[in-house]
């Protein structure tokens, strides 16, 4: 798949410049700290639209979009396992599986769960707002 033609950095991801990115990144997705994809490439200094940059243009390349598949899940797994355990609220991993595979639940909302989860979790993360802002919500 060709590069659209005013991106001048398209001709840089190759599947040997974007090997080692993906090994830093899989090494990275074993630590179960590390949530999101996006999150490490911007620690690596790179733009976490890149991520679907490169599942586009290594779509048909079987080796490159296994390896990413593979490191997707890692993430997922480690976001999901940080709602179970309950270090993170569980509407971040709601977010991510409707986000990563489409996923609604109709009776749910329906029922206006989600909303009163959302309502919840705000309430209960008030303190922390306020002190990440440095006062008051406005």
């Amino acid at each position: 798949m060709g590069a659209p033609k005013r991106n001048r950095n398209a001709g840089k991801w190759t599947a040997k410049t974007v090997g080692p990115y993906l090994t830093k990144l899989k090494r990275a997705a074993g630590r179960k700290e590390n949530l999101f994809v996006g999150q490490q490439l911007v620690k690596m200094g790179l733009y976490r639209d890149v991520w679907s940059y490169w599942k586009e243009i290594f779509a048909g390349n079987e080796v490159m979009k296994e390896r990413m598949n593979c490191i997707e899940d890692m993430y997922e797994v480690n976001l999901f396992r940080a709602a179970i355990d309950g270090r993170i609220s569980c509407l971040p991993a709601i977010l991510g599986l409707r986000n990563a595979h489409g996923w609604k639940n109709e009776a749910m909302a329906e029922r206006g769960m989600v909303k009163r989860m959302y309502e919840e979790e705000v309430m209960e993360n008030e303190s922390v707002f306020e002190t990440c802002i440095g006062g008051a919500r406005p």
